[in-house]
């Protein structure tokens, strides 16, 4: 068994030759001293690999080393590199196997290792391994998976391992994210091989979003049996997109906006969501600042309106109203006889505590205390007195009966005639009426209330110059939109041109023409003629109208690979870390190869762009003898190329 599979990787290492001369590629071996067993089964490899081949000679470079000392196997791996041989096989053992990776990784030297003892028994034998080290190795392909999962975004996905090797490559995953955004559930496959009720444990968990790590040959299995559960959604490339922001919807985001309602579509893009950001700051603002207006217009309108006459007041019973005890104002309510008059003295004389004060100012104070709950009658020279300095206070109505003063005199004064002449002639002249001026309203601060009441008698109404600053941070934002928005359209501009292979130029005119037709919303997905598959040009805020997708679960393999519409989005991840199935070749100048798993009955097979465009197809390594293959292989110091279109035996070329 250690044989077949020696050789097998040997047949790998080889190229793929035209020429008719047999070319001879040398094969470099490390071994701890010439009494190696292992060196027995390497040589005995190489000349069944010889004889397989017959267009290509191997020639093994055997060398003996401690590989206890790193510094020696160092310079035994240089010197082996220097005469250019194209694999590097051993030791199995020892410690310095990690700086014979490490050397090859860089070098792009495939390095086999094979665990295998020759006394150990059968049993034990079954658990024997053989590495084949290509660039990138292990730890570097499970940081570039756990990059790849980084970009899905998943809020929560459960990773599913069959044993703990597997769980030990999946380490770089599990740390991906916080723990509390991304909560992550880790799960073993059980060794039966009906997986069903595990499945339908994950299908109740509604977790959407599965990394699936085992085995080829079981990946199908649980396949097969998740979609028998309906775990599996369908999928379809979109014929068509569209823009879901017509006329129709952005009038309707805009009234919803200022209804405070809100809207069941919203905008994904950044310039779209600036313009959406700014339209509710501007609604938000000019709705509250018109409610608040609205209410302190209403409240003063309410207030003045309330009560204005004395019939207003002898209609309502909230507020409690007196005057001052024994008083001319009382004593005129007492002895009225108008209806309202009489009806305000009865409510005067019952109410309870009692309305009447002792003198006018402490009728003016329960005023000022009562919280617009008590009116207090006084005479209207006393009253335009107090109004005018203590500018709480407020007359309401107009005078109810008229009386003038006078100045009291003895009986047959000879002076009363002259006075009331006097006082005549001062009224006529209005002199009275400015000295009234003089020290109701000027003097002993008087005139104090007039501005007030000029100034809050009215509501002010709302101008530019009290919501200028709304309108200028909705310009800003608006313009900080409009250029972010051209600079998406240019990024989708030159990424349509990547995509489908067409100039700027054209790229920049079909979809200018796109924006421009505001009343089409539905655009055709372009298909580029250098590539079989369709790809969609349409930015964050488009959605597929003939596409659809069930719900259910999102199934990926992490051995075996994903779909097609995952390709853009890890294609700049898969530059990074190389190509993860295959060996660099210099001549390779096509992009990394779309992921993809097919399965045959005996043998895995991954498809491969070659350098002209082609697929090649790569056979996974079967435990028996394989039949004769032709192998194409890029080298620094032997190049041989064969033609494209060259048939090799009808079997597929192996990986380069």
């Amino acid at each position: 068994m250690f044989f077949l599979f020696l050789t097998h990787f040997l047949l790998i290492a080889l190229p793929v030759l035209a020429d008719i001369d047999r070319s001879q590629f040398m094969v470099g071996s490390i071994f701890t001293s010439d009494k190696d067993e292992s060196e027995i089964a390497f040589r005995t490899a190489v000349d069944r690999a010889n004889i397989l081949e017959r267009n290509v000679e191997l020639v093994p470079i055997v060398v003996y080393a401690n590989t206890d000392d790193s510094f020696i196997m160092e310079k035994m791996v240089c010197n082996l590199i220097s005469q250019g041989v194209i694999a590097i096989f051993g030791p199995s053992t020892g410690s310095s196997s990690d700086i014979i990776a490490s050397i090859c990784d860089t070098l792009d030297i495939p390095h086999i290792v094979y665990d295998w003892i020759p006394n150990e028994s059968i049993p034990d034998r079954e658990h024997s391994t053989m590495t084949l080290n290509v660039h990138p190795d292990n730890l570097l392909l499970s940081q570039g998976l756990a990059e790849i999962v980084q970009s899905f975004a998943w809020r929560s996905f459960t990773v599913v391992y069959e044993t703990d090797k597997e769980l030990q490559q999946l380490q770089d995953i599990l740390q991906v994210g916080e723990p509390s955004s991304n909560p992550t559930t880790v799960k073993q496959l059980g060794p039966d091989d009906d997986h069903r009720p595990f499945l339908k444990e994950i299908k109740l968990s509604t977790d959407n979003c599965l990394i699936l790590h085992c085995a080829p040959d079981n990946l199908l299995k649980i396949l097969q049996q998740a979609n028998e559960l309906k775990m599996l959604g369908e999928y379809q490339e979109p014929e068509e997109v569209e823009n879901i922001w017509s006329i129709m919807n952005t009038t309707w985001l805009s009234i919803g906006s200022l209804m405070g309602q809100g809207c069941d579509i919203l905008p994904k893009a950044a310039s779209t969501r600036l313009v959406t950001g700014m339209w509710w700051f501007f609604a938000l603002m000019m709705l509250n600042s018109y409610t608040a207006n609205l209410a302190a217009f209403l409240t003063n309108s309410r207030q003045a309106n309330s009560i204005n006459s004395a019939e207003d007041l002898a209609a309502q019973s909230k507020i409690k109203y007196g005057a001052m005890a024994g008083g001319s104002t009382m004593g005129f309510f007492r002895d009225s006889n108008f209806s309202t008059y009489q009806k305000m003295w009865t409510a005067m004389e019952s109410a309870s505590p009692s309305v009447f004060t002792k003198t006018n100012d402490e009728g003016v104070e329960r005023v000022q205390k009562g919280k617009n709950l008590y009116a207090f009658l006084m005479e209207s020279t006393t009253l335009e007195y107090n109004v005018e300095r203590k500018c709480d206070l407020v007359q309401i109505g107009g005078w109810l009966d008229y009386k003038s003063y006078g100045i009291a005199m003895p009986f047959n004064s000879p002076y009363r005639k002259q006075i009331s002449a006097a006082v005549l002639k001062l009224g006529e002249l209005g002199q009275l009426a400015e000295l009234k001026r003089k020290w109701w309203k000027e003097m002993h601060g008087g005139g104090n209330c007039e501005k007030s009441d000029e100034d809050g008698g009215d509501t002010p109404e709302l101008g530019l110059e009290n919501v200028g600053g709304v309108f200028l941070v909705l310009g800003l934002g608006l313009f900080a939109a409009m250029v972010l928005g051209c600079t998406e359209f240019l990024w989708n501009v030159k990424s349509v041109a990547i995509e489908e292979k067409i100039s700027l130029k054209e790229a920049f005119k079909s979809e200018a023409l796109f924006a421009a037709r505001i009343w089409i919303t539905t655009k055709p997905v372009h298909t580029s003629s250098g590539s079989g598959s369709s790809t969609s040009s349409s930015s964050s805020s488009s959605r597929s109208k003939h596409s659809f997708k069930s719900q259910g679960l999102s199934m990926k393999s992490l051995k075996s690979s994903g779909y097609q519409d995952v390709e853009a989005s890890v294609h700049s991840k898969l530059k990074k870390i190389g190509s993860m199935f295959s060996l660099k070749s210099q001549k390779t100048v096509t992009p990394p190869p779309e992921i993809g798993w097919k399965l045959d009955k005996s043998t895995q097979i991954d498809a491969l762009p070659t350098s002209d465009g082609d697929l090649e197809l790569i056979p996974e390594v079967e435990t028996r003898l394989p039949h004769r293959h032709h192998h194409h292989h890029h080298h620094r110091h032997h190049h041989h190329h064969h033609q494209p279109d060259q048939e090799h035996d009808g079997n597929p070329s192996p990986p380069e």
